[in-house]
């Protein structure tokens, strides 16, 4: 199975599960930095790459839901000048 198999149905169902861990890393990662956590604070660190994986992950998830398409997002794809 890939990406390419999953429904946009089984996204909706993704989205739904990830989405309060999602929120929850979002929001415990701006109290740590209202509090005053430094940026390279280990904790700090170790909450900021978690809501960011996650935070993609969930990106990816709505893109495949909203369009049906396990290709990447345009949006992913770097942009070439010249």
């Amino acid at each position: 199975m890939t990406i390419d198999d999953v429904s946009k149905e089984q996204a909706k169902l993704l989205m739904a599960g990830l989405y309060p861990g999602t929120n929850y890393l979002a929001r415990l990662r701006e109290r740590m930095e209202k509090a005053g956590f430094r940026p390279s604070d280990p904790l700090f660190v170790l909450v900021s790459d978690a809501y960011d994986a996650q935070s993609k992950l969930y990106g990816k998830v709505c893109w495949l839901a909203a369009t049906g398409n396990g290709s990447a997002n345009p949006a992913d794809k770097p942009i070439v000048e010249g």
